[in-house]
């Protein structure tokens, strides 16, 4: 995976009396607009052809607001004779899911930007759709996200008109799909949000304690601050720490420049697995990664909340079966292979293309 621009992470480490709840301030909030989408959707159960595209008629589609759930409402199953109210004695799902019945449903939206947007990144996070969602902007197809319990988030920059945009989500629940009563749709809040080009950028505040006591708390802040605009700047990051009270207790000020685009960062996930390709969840080995070609090794990580091996490094444990390493491009064109080697284990190199900066 690709992103435009460049990201830096900025880290401080702080120790303070104890306290109840500690929360991460950062002074690129004053940037950033965080506005409800929930209202005004129209939807419709059932599949409809070129449903993502923006001239397609939607008056008669049913009105209603978001998080919603369609399950509930009762798709009817294959035998309209089992159907007692919105249960199916015969759902494919069974008890397990509640006895309701899943289907294909579409969601829209037409919204305009505020005023003040202009020449802002803007980008749209669904906290929860359940499941297999495909997401469109003015017919152009951002992503699909499969899983239904976690959130995500698009950037619509690229695909924003003036006046009215269409935002379209198709959901396919099939049944069973699920160990419980999941629900079907868009089943919690969407929200729009608007920054400027040099922003924290989203999931981009890191915080961890790794000195705990009866008396005080070592807290440390990582941060990432993205630079999606055309021309490096000198950006200030403000980070504060609060007390339960809402009192501030600690504070940081960092100036860092932040460079625009020619750096890309490509992120490989290294899986453990078996003969068979299936990943192997216990597996926890040492994995050293090797690179060559234009580029470096920016960070390397195994998602484990407790371990706190630096990050600018070549070896990390392996967590779950899984590490992720963060490679950043150079402006030299040409190929870069990263390995990833662990004892007793077979490897196989990666690599990853780097265009002339002018064509990224």
């Amino acid at each position: 995976m690709r992103v435009r621009s460049t990201a830096r992470a900025i880290a401080w480490c702080a120790t303070v009396l104890w306290v109840a709840s500690a929360t991460s301030l950062a002074s690129a909030a004053e940037g950033r607009q965080t506005l409800s989408l929930d209202q005004g959707w129209r939807f419709h159960l059932g599949d409809v052809t070129e449903g993502e595209k923006p001239q397609t008629a939607d008056a008669d589609w049913r009105p209603l607001d978001v998080p919603h759930d369609f399950s509930i409402e009762g798709p009817p199953g294959a035998d309209p004779a089992t159907m007692e109210g919105p249960f199916d004695r015969k759902s494919p799902g069974g008890s397990g899911s509640g006895s309701l019945n899943g289907g294909i449903a579409w969601y829209r939206k037409t919204f305009t930007l505020p005023e003040d947007a202009k020449g802002k990144r803007v980008f749209v996070r669904f906290d929860g759709v359940y499941m297999d969602s495909d997401v469109w902007l003015n017919g152009t197809h951002l992503g699909k996200h499969p899983y239904g319990y976690t959130g995500f988030q698009y950037d619509l920059t690229p695909q924003m008109k003036p006046g009215g945009n269409v935002l379209a989500v198709r959901v396919h629940v099939q049944q069973p799909c699920s160990r419980w009563y999941s629900g079907a749709g868009i089943y919690r809040h969407v929200w729009l949000t608007i920054t400027d080009p040099v922003h924290v950028a989203q999931w981009g505040t890191y915080v961890t304690t790794p000195e705990v006591s009866d008396a005080a708390a070592q807290v440390r802040v990582r941060t990432r601050v993205q630079n999606e605009g055309e021309a490096g700047v000198k950006a200030m990051l403000t980070t504060g720490i609060v007390d339960a009270g809402g009192k501030k207790i600690a504070e940081h000020q960092a100036a860092e420049q932040i460079a625009a685009d020619g750096e890309d960062l490509s992120f490989v996930e290294v899986r453990i697995v078996d003969k068979d390709g299936n990943l192997c969840p216990n597996a926890d080995n040492q994995i050293t990664f090797g690179l060559e070609g234009p580029g470096t090794i920016a960070g390397v990580d195994n998602g484990d909340p407790t371990n706190h091996e630096p990050f600018k490094v070549a070896k990390h444990k392996a967590f779950h079966g899984l590490c992720l390493a963060v490679i950043q491009a150079a402006r030299t064109p040409g190929e870069i292979r990263l390995s990833a080697t662990a004892q007793g284990l077979q490897s196989e190199p990666v690599a990853i293309a780097v265009s002339p900066a002018a064509e990224r």
